[in-house]
């Protein structure tokens, strides 16, 4: 007699189109790990959005990356690339005519001190003059200017540097139109903050003057003291020179020493400190104006001698094989080679040569960010940057110039002298200057790295050229916008001003292949901050409630199949009683 065959095992479905078994390891590790993404996505990054959706201005989600589509504000300006690239600047804008020099002016300098803007010296295109002008500053913005306290004597094509509050002015042209070598300072009253007036001393104490006149210097303020480097000497020809006037204890500036010199001597250039590496780029040598940069490691030697320990930038300077030209604005080049050469020894402190370094090679840089006219990745030395210490002040080794390198691969795009130099944000600027024939619009811009390379070498970006060219500005940097104070150009001195914002807009939507930015809330203050929390915890909150659901629900299977079945069948069952 025939039997049935039993009924057999159910055979479960393999999962994920026949991947896994679903008994097995692999597809208990995998549920496991989306789970956990699940949880970190509900509980962490959509409250920590929802906090940045109130609190920013944009949103991000996801992963940007690449972005074909961005859409900038209009404040950026018409025809800017969108996203502005990195160091960029918002397209220059003339000053209110309110805003506007008393009287024209060029070849003087700008400081903020507190809330006050000063123009100092300068020169009417034919005389130098005496008189300071201030204004008040606020926010960037500033209005008319009035007379303030008058310098002891006329200058122009001076050198200014600001240190602990205290605007100090070297050298410069005197009433004769001859170098000089003084140095004076003006600050404000600490208990009432008002302007004081231009003296040769401080605290009582007289301040030092520069071993040799000078003008046209370029000078930086660094953490502990001045440096001065180049400017013409009373012969009026370019030098090489570079001192350091270093703050003691007792916050004294101390005299001018000498350090390593120029490898080229120069005049009217601009310098800056970013890291420690100090900048010394374009103004003009014995040819005329020049493209150089000059760069020089900047930092504590490791003995009384002056010389460096293995690994620590000796005082020699870099000497290049034959010079490279520059390659087209726009094309790739690779970066040059730097060899080591015995330079005479550095600082006044030290009477021993230093030793030859040994020949190193640099590595080109890699570019920090995409750029309407690329140059290529330079290096400029092959040395590594010095461990960074504390001001001669605290008792620990004073700082010093090290060791300087020059490339003629990482020189401006174009000869520029009397430029506007400056630096901020990590970047250093050169806008207008004149390459011997007339003032020039162009602003150039490179980003430094780390090793002392220009990644990316100068930019520029024909939109955020000067409105006319300008030679002997003024650059003063308040509030995330620079300022161009007077200046030459090709009508002669000009009492108008420039200004432009250093923080360009990021743009307000963004789309791309996983990711997107969206426009946001921007709640500033306390409140913002408090809202923000509000909406973080109570997304979080939610988040949890429907994690616990969602985790019941699974656990409950069989019991809400039969919930469904009870439903269905109830609604089949009324059916026939609504038809009737």
């Amino acid at each position: 007699m025939a039997k049935a065959l039993p009924a057999g095992r159910a055979i479960k479905r393999r999962p994920l189109f026949g991947l896994f078994d679903p008994d097995g390891w692999g597809w208990a590790t995998t549920k496991a790990f989306f789970w956990l993404l699940v949880l970190i996505m509900t509980l962490g990054y959509i409250p920590d959005r929802a906090y940045y959706f109130v609190v920013s201005r944009t949103l991000e989600l996801g992963i940007l990356g690449w972005s074909p589509v961005n859409l900038c504000p209009p404040e950026n300006g018409r025809d800017m690339p969108c996203p502005v690239p990195v160091g960029g600047v918002v397209p220059w804008q003339p000053t209110p005519a309110e805003a506007a020099l008393p009287k024209p002016r060029t070849g003087g300098t700008a400081a903020q001190l507190g809330k006050h803007l000063l123009y100092i010296g300068g020169s009417d295109g034919s005389a130098p003059s005496a008189t300071t002008f201030i204004t008040t500053v606020d926010k960037g913005n500033f209005g008319a200017w009035a007379d303030g306290p008058a310098l002891p004597e006329a200058r122009t094509n001076a050198s200014l540097a600001i240190l602990s509050g205290t605007a100090y002015l070297v050298g410069g042209l005197g009433p004769d139109g001859k170098p000089t070598n003084t140095v004076w300072s003006i600050g404000l009253n600490p208990d009432t903050g008002a302007l004081g007036a231009w003296t040769a001393e401080v605290a009582k104490v007289k301040l030092p003057t520069l071993p040799e006149a000078r003008a046209g210097a370029a000078i930086v303020a660094v953490s502990d003291g001045i440096i001065v480097a180049g400017g013409i000497g009373p012969d009026k020809s370019p030098t090489a020179t570079v001192w350091k006037a270093t703050v003691d204890s007792a916050g004294k500036l101390g005299a001018f020493k000498e350090q390593p010199a120029l490898p080229r001597a120069v005049t009217d250039a601009s310098a800056a400190l970013e890291g420690t590496f100090l900048w010394v780029y374009g103004g003009s040598d014995a040819h005329g104006p020049t493209a150089a940069i000059q760069r020089a490691d900047y930092g504590s030697a490791s003995t009384a001698s002056g010389s460096a320990a293995p690994g620590v930038p000796s005082s020699a300077a870099s000497a290049l094989p034959p010079a490279v030209t520059p390659a087209a604005r726009g094309t790739a080049a690779p970066a040059p080679t730097v060899s080591e050469t015995t330079a005479p020894a550095s600082p006044a402190a030290s009477e021993s040569a230093a030793s030859p370094a040994a020949s190193e090679s640099a590595a080109p840089g890699e570019s920090a960010a995409p750029a309407a006219t690329a140059a290529p990745s330079q290096a400029l030395a092959g040395t590594a940057a010095p461990a960074a210490s504390a001001p001669a002040a605290s008792g620990a080794a004073p700082q010093s110039v090290l060791k300087w390198a020059v490339s003629d691969a990482a020189n401006l795009p174009a000869p520029r002298t009397g430029g506007a130099g400056f630096a901020a944000n990590g970047a250093i600027y050169l806008a207008g200057g004149s390459d011997g024939t007339s003032p020039k619009r162009e602003l150039y811009w490179a980003l430094p790295d780390s090793s002392g390379n220009l990644p990316g070498g100068w930019r520029h970006l024909d939109k955020t050229d000067l409105p006319t060219g300008l030679v002997h500005a003024a650059p003063v940097v308040t509030a995330g916008t620079v300022v161009l104070i007077g200046g030459t150009s090709d009508k002669g001195a000009v009492a108008t001003s420039l200004r432009a914002s250093l923080a360009p807009q990021t743009p307000f939507f963004r789309l791309g292949l996983v990711g997107l930015t969206v426009p946001a809330l921007q709640i500033g203050g306390e409140i913002g901050q408090q809202l923000g929390y509000l909406a973080a915890a109570g997304v979080g909150t939610g988040n949890f409630v429907i994690l616990v659901i969602v985790g019941w629900a699974l656990n409950h299977r069989p019991q809400l199949k039969e919930w469904r079945e009870r439903r269905r069948l109830a609604r089949e069952a009324r059916a026939p009683a609504a038809e009737s």
